[in-house]
């Protein structure tokens, strides 16, 4: 069973897509699911598990128990796996990069293809840094020997947002494994379908649990994993309240953290529009995200916008080349 399958024969319909855990495709413990919308057409394209605590608490379990294993294996062997993931991952790029940019809606062409390439790259990168994990050895005196020896932490939990989603979960996924440690990933419930694909040809070549990926709110699946007392170091990609909650979470447990955080904020790129008629917008990257609904009039002014930045994902079946 893969990540994400069809629930009806045209490729328009909504899709439903499962959680890995413990190397299997599951649904939430709860039986409740998420809808993922296509942000450039306003129409669900997928439904993904509403991933809670329990969910947490069961992938957490699986990481543990393949850490000791996966920890053991040698560097170099680890290097291999990740590097045949980045050859077959090369091979659906485009598969890849359509996905993402449907789920986003970014440029196809100009933000899309190149974070579905660069993911290949980061991927590869981190296969061949795998024979290069080594200590240190310190000349302290003619009978001292004195060395450092790197080991692996244990579990990872990672988080990260919509914007560039494969792109950020490939930084999580490729020095954790490479370095030994096994990884519990929650995607972003916006845009969790590239992760999952990416997901899905890592599992291809890993050993069950030492790649978990869950999909969820922040609140409700997010929240658990931070907290979660068996994970061992937490890496976060978000805005900065969340940020500043992750590393509360982090320095109550005394465990390491990496927090990349910033700010997002709205676009009036319409000011003169009537009142009530919905003009805000998010501009984020090149993509453009209506609010809310906007008046036959304003959508000539619209067009405009999403050709000057480039943004609205996937263009029309129409429109669309052949090749």
């Amino acid at each position: 069973m893969t990540a994400v399958t069809k629930m009806r024969a045209d490729d328009v319909a909504p899709r439903r897509a499962r959680m890995l855990t413990g190397g299997k495709w599951v649904d939430g413990a709860s039986g409740k699911v998420l809808e993922v919308e296509d942000p450039a057409h306003r129409r669900p394209i997928a439904e993904v598990p509403r991933g809670h605590a329990e969910d947490v608490a069961r992938a957490v379990q699986a990481a543990a128990s393949a850490f000791p294993a996966w920890s053991r294996t040698i560097p170099r062997e680890r290097g291999r796996l990740l590097a045949r993931i980045a050859d077959a991952l090369e091979a659906r790029v485009e598969e890849l990069a359509r996905t993402i940019a449907l789920e986003t809606g970014n440029a196809l062409r100009t933000q899309a293809r190149p974070e579905a390439k660069i993911t290949v790259d980061i991927i590869r990168y981190f296969g061949g840094l795998g024979g290069e994990l080594k200590g240190e050895t310190i000349p302290l005196g003619e009978h001292v020997l004195s060395y450092t020896r790197r080991e692996p932490l244990g579990v990872v939990g990672a988080i990260i947002p919509w914007n560039a989603p494969v792109l950020l979960a490939a930084l999580k996924i490729g020095p954790a494994l490479c370095a030994g440690n096994t990884l519990v990933l929650k995607a972003a419930e916006d845009a969790p379908l590239g992760v999952l694909m990416l997901a899905e040809v890592c599992q291809d070549f890993l050993p069950p649990g030492v790649l978990n990926v869950l999909t969820g709110l922040g609140e409700e699946c997010g929240a658990p994993l931070a907290n979660h007392p068996m994970i061992s170091e937490l890496s976060f990609t978000g805005s900065t309240e969340v940020g500043k909650l992750i590393m509360r979470a982090a320095s109550d447990r005394v465990v390491p953290d990496v927090a990349r955080t910033w700010r997002e904020e709205p676009l009036d790129c319409l000011p003169r529009c009537e009142r009530g008629l919905g003009h805000r917008w998010n501009y984020c990257g090149h993509a453009l995200h209506p609010a809310e609904p906007v008046s036959r009039r304003s959508s000539s002014a619209i067009r405009s916008m999403r050709q000057a930045t480039g943004g609205g994902g996937l263009p029309p079946r129409s429109c669309r080349p052949s090749a």
